[in-house]
């Protein structure tokens, strides 16, 4: 609307710095001059040449130039004005890119691929002056064109309360401030990931609740106000940020780095066939080469919001699915090396190029964190490898990696999955706590396909024993609907009284299905049909006091809540290995040492639990020998597990 509203613009200002209008005006007829360049003032100069040459056409210099006036004969002066700063901006298409000299140089960077600003600050400011002026330029040009091929103009940066910065009243936060305190790859990250039409809540952490987690090699990896390198958690945008993006990443490297270090692994190995690795393997890198191709495309219609959340996603996977599911992998020890253990050659290969790839993806964006990890991943492992990230081509997808059937299929178990953790957090049940079986309803063959496919990675992750797929869990649930008064009783008002009756008396499962699909409910009054918001009925479904559900999309997942006596032991057990893992990190042991594990109570219960469990606590503590005496300088720990006391000790064999 202001290119078709547009008025005289005053492009005067009456200040010492700025560009000085090349106006020369008579004081004693007012005639004025316009002078076009150097050559031109120079020619016409009768005072004060000398102390401009040499110069920038800006004050005190230029004023000190004299013309005679063309009209009268008598001494010219330049005005005092200045000029608008967005003239000096708006020209810079052609005040920096040789446009008076050098007219080839300029046709090679004309028009401008971007330009980038807040659009409520710059619509009648900069992207106005540009556009106006190289107009003016062009106008009559044979090859007419504009300034720029895209802009950007995105809304405002607020405070974390959504409300103006000001220096005024305190609440502005400056650059360097920020930068210190929150580190620029986060800062970088939430810019990127902001749709440019939402305004930004930005806020700083509070530095009295702040905890450190040092990099590898203690390498700082983003400089801070405390020296350290990327982990302060608080509350703000900027922690939530750094703690499902940057954090994420850092700990995929972090234990890819543990463990390669251990294993020697040497990423110029010869490579595992694809064909030849887990589904899991090839469904990560299959993920990856869509995520490639997203990334850019977005990047190529300068739409930074869909790279962020292709990235971030794909991080969620790698380091809550694969690397979660891939640890035993990683663990095992390969007798002979990895040349004779191709299954974890794999895994490694596989992890190695998903970091390498992702780091290259999110450079652009996350430019320090991304550059440190390359120079430890690839810059010093590969010989030849461009000695920086951001020397490196963008990644292109690999077409033959894709698998998108794999792919689905994953994202179907990875929903089911979440359905089942879900459903256990509904059964405040410990996780730990093992179960007998999940009972799944599917919504589709796809997701019925995927618990056939990948029913053991469901039973180890959701830690049951079993998972069936069947169709009809829907008929052992019982449905009782009911009026949302809170939002009922303001809207029909004297009538939430009879709708509250009538839903009494509806059939329950109707109501509930049109509510699963967003309808409205129909509620019948006398001879008056009032129809309800979704929003309006509350729906409640009970599977009965032994199962734990969910229901998402036409999907139902029920755990089994009933624990047995074995089922209780199990989870003792499971307890107990929590315990010494967290002793162990407390003794400052290796992730590769084997150590002598005593375990003492009184309970018989636990006694019971750790007699059982014997061999399944030393493979997971890589305790060689696990006994009840009492051991002699020994890392020690007193804790409870479920009310019962148990002593910890452990030493390095």
């Amino acid at each position: 609307d202001w290119l078709n509203t547009m008025k005289d613009w005053m492009i005067s200002k009456k200040r010492f710095w700025g560009l000085a209008l090349p106006i020369w005006e008579c004081g004693k007829c007012s005639h004025f001059d316009v002078i076009g360049s150097y050559q031109e003032l120079k020619e016409r100069a009768v005072d004060g040449w000398d102390r401009f040459e040499g110069h920038s056409p800006h004050r005190p210099y230029v004023d000190h130039v004299k013309i005679e006036c063309s009209k009268c004969g008598e001494i010219a002066s330049r005005v005092p004005d200045v000029g608008n700063p967005w003239l000096d901006a708006g020209i810079v298409a052609y005040s920096t890119t040789r446009y008076n000299t050098d007219r080839d140089y300029w046709d090679q960077w004309i028009p401008a691929d971007l330009i980038t600003e807040c659009f409520p600050g710059q619509f009648r400011n900069w992207f106005y002056a540009i556009l106006a002026m190289s107009t003016m330029m062009e106008f009559g040009a044979q090859k007419k064109r504009p300034p720029f091929k895209t802009l950007l103009g995105h809304a405002l940066v607020l405070d974390e309360k959504r409300r103006a910065m000001h220096k005024s009243d305190g609440t502005a936060i400056w650059f360097e401030e920020a930068a210190e305190q929150i580190g620029v790859d986060t800062m970088r990250w939430m810019y990127c990931a902001q749709p440019p039409t939402v305004d930004l809540p930005f806020g700083l952490r509070h530095p009295d609740r702040q905890v450190t987690i040092q990099g590898v090699d203690g390498v700082p990896i983003s400089h801070t106000v405390d020296g350290d390198p990327l982990c302060k958690v608080t509350s703000t945008p900027a922690d939530a940020t750094r703690r499902r993006v940057l954090m994420s990443l850092w700990n995929c490297y972090k234990f890819f780095s543990d463990y390669a270090r251990i294993d020697q692994f040497d990423p110029a190995m010869p490579q595992v066939p694809i064909d030849e690795r887990q589904d899991i393997d090839r469904w990560i890198l299959s993920d990856l080469q869509l995520v490639i191709g997203d990334a850019r495309r977005a990047f190529e219609r300068y739409e930074l919001p869909p790279v962020c959340q292709a990235v971030d996603k794909f991080l969620n996977n790698l380091s809550n699915w694969y690397i979660r599911r891939n640890r035993r992998r990683f663990w095992r020890a390969a007798e002979g090396g990895m040349q004779t253990d191709t299954d974890k050659l794999a895994a490694y290969q596989t992890l190695y190029q998903a970091l390498a790839e992702v780091v290259k993806l999110a450079a652009p964006v996350i430019p320090f964190v991304t550059e440190h990890i390359y120079q430890k991943l690839v810059a010093k492992q590969i010989e030849g490898a461009p000695a920086s990230v951001h020397l490196c081509d963008y990644p292109e997808p690999d077409e033959e990696l894709i698998n998108r059937e794999l792919s689905d299929k994953t994202a179907a178990l990875l929903k089911l999955v979440s359905m089942g953790r879900a459903a256990r957090t509904a059964s405040k049940l410990k996780v730990r706590q093992p179960l007998a079986r999940m009972r799944v309803q599917p919504a589709s063959d796809l997701e019925r396909d995927a618990v056939l496919q990948f029913k053991d990675h469901m039973i180890d992750e959701l830690n049951v024993k079993d998972v069936t797929t069947e169709t009809d869990l829907a008929s052992m649930c019982t449905i009782t609907v009911r009026s949302n008064m809170k939002l009922v009783g303001p809207r029909h008002g004297k009538d939430a009284g009879p709708i509250k009756k009538a839903l009494q008396t509806a059939d329950a499962a109707w109501v509930a299905d049109l509510v699963a699909r967003g309808l409205p409910v129909p509620a019948r009054i006398d001879t008056t049909v009032i129809e309800l918001e979704p929003a309006e009925v509350i729906v409640e479904k009970d599977y009965g006091d032994d199962w734990a559900a969910e229901e998402n999309a036409g999907t139902i997942v029920l755990l089994d809540k009933r624990v047995t006596k074995a089922l209780k032991l199990e989870g003792l057990a499971r307890d107990v290995v929590r315990r010494v893992q967290n002793l162990r990190k407390d003794a400052d042991l290796n992730l590769e040492d084997r150590i002598t594990l005593s375990l003492q109570t009184d309970d018989a219960e636990l006694t019971e639990a750790v007699d059982t469990f014997k061999p399944y606590i030393s493979r997971e503590t890589l305790a060689t020998l696990v006994t009840d005496t009492p051991l002699d300088t020994a890392a020690c720990a007193d804790v409870a597990i479920d009310g019962r006391n148990l002593t910890i000790q452990l030493h390095r064999r």
